[in-house]
């Protein structure tokens, strides 16, 4: 391959996967068009395979990323191999050579199952939680024993976290993992004694598989923490199950965390919780999270207007806000609930809708699709949202399809 085109393919590499990096923080992304660029971005791959491994200068993330996924690629076996042993290095080595590794191979995962990254877990102890993440991605099945009580118990918080949130995401795991870290708070008056982001996590592996009555659990674990960030996912888990009790805890919150409180708001998505969001956005200029958090409600993409209007001389009322303001929306829509229906992105949620739109946009805000989906059809999905589009696509259809009865229920939460 003549080295100008070997520059062009190389280029194009570098800046999809720098543009897909961004992306993932936009809130809401078209899915079809991040398709697109990831089936472009592959095929730039692939043809750079060709010539793997590159002699390239290994400096930012995108340089890692590009040189590690087209050694993976290769249709060398050898290179293959060489590419997957440096790619559990950089994952043992911290910046952004280790996130490019953590990348290439969540995208591109070892089509037969490899025990080196067993070995890894076993061997670092600090890489544990990390390495759950990436299974976590790659929807890869860990042996039983890394996710029982017996191995779980005694280590850190982080480690548990990450291992309940692959766990939580896998549907052939069963429920009593999850139901030892909250059985205590079931009943009786026992106090929470692990962290607010663990019991959480916990909690939401119980409610993707049946578990019942969770309200009374996750209402103790909101009155004892005291860290905003652990408090932040227990509110998230209340807002997906649109408990209204959290409402006034989520406007508390709102005075320091204003633009996760908009968020959490607009995932609950009922009356009560919008009528909140819509007066947190009259109080003060709204952010560019708060304005993301109306996206998610309305379905387009809002501005302020002014929060001050001046009434003409000689008129008795201001004029009307301008159509694509917060306040002529809220105007227009602020009736369109009924009691216990909650609102995504311009529409009353149902699940044929959620599946629709988990199937539409892509972005940071389609964690919360995915969740909601999954706690709609009462199963985990298998799949997360960071992963590539036509994975996202098969999990939904899959899930959809098999969806349990549960459906009725919890839409009407």
């Amino acid at each position: 391959m003549s080295v100008v085109l070997l520059s062009t393919h190389l280029d194009s590499a570098l800046a999809l996967y720098r543009q897909r990096a961004q992306q993932q923080q936009v809130a809401l992304v078209d899915a079809q068009l991040m398709a697109r660029q990831e089936q472009t971005l592959l095929t730039h791959l692939h043809v750079l395979s060709r010539c793997a491994p590159l002699e390239i200068e290994l400096a930012k993330e995108a340089d890692f990323f590009v040189d590690l996924a087209s050694q993976l690629l290769a249709p060398s076996a050898a290179v293959q191999e060489a590419g997957y042993a440096q790619a559990l290095t950089l994952l043992q080595e911290p910046g952004p050579s280790r996130q490019a590794a953590f990348q290439a191979l969540a995208l591109l995962p070892p089509k037969e199952k490899d025990s080196s990254l067993l070995e890894l877990y076993r061997q670092n102890k600090a890489l544990r939680a990390l390495l759950f993440d990436l299974w976590r991605e790659q929807s890869w099945h860990v042996p039983a024993g890394l996710v029982s009580v017996a191995e779980l118990r005694g280590h850190d918080n982080d480690l548990q976290i990450a291992a309940l949130r692959y766990a939580a995401s896998q549907p052939k795991i069963g429920l009593e993992l999850f139901t030892t870290y909250y059985q205590g708070l079931l009943s009786g008056t026992a106090r929470p004694e692990k962290s607010g982001h663990l019991l959480a996590t916990a909690l939401w592996g119980g409610l993707l598989r049946g578990e019942q009555k969770l309200d009374k659990p996750l209402w103790r674990c909101i009155e004892s923490e005291t860290e905003p960030a652990d408090l932040y996912h227990l509110l998230r888990l209340g807002a997906i199950m649109a408990l209204p009790e959290i409402i006034p805890v989520i406007k508390q919150y709102s005075e320091q965390h204003p633009e996760a409180a908009a968020e959490l708001l607009a995932l609950h998505g009922t009356g009560p919780a919008l009528q909140l969001l819509h007066n947190l956005s009259r109080t003060c200029e709204p952010s560019a999270g708060v304005l993301d958090a109306w996206q998610w409600v309305s379905g387009k993409r809002l501005i302020s207007g002014p929060r001050l209007q001046v009434v003409p001389a000689g008129e008795k009322t201001a004029p009307p806000p301008a159509a694509n303001t917060i306040e002529h929306w809220w105007q227009r829509h602020q009736t369109q609930l009924q009691d216990g229906q909650r609102l995504l992105l311009g529409a009353v949620l149902s699940k044929e809708y959620l599946i629709q739109q988990s199937r539409t946009w892509a972005g940071r805000y389609s964690r919360n699709l995915l969740d909601l989906l999954a706690y709609t059809i009462g199963s985990p999905l298998g799949v997360t949202a960071n992963a590539v589009q036509f994975r996202r696509v098969q999990a939904i259809e899959k899930n959809s399809t098999i969806a349990a009865p549960a459906e009725e229920e919890h839409a009407s939460a």
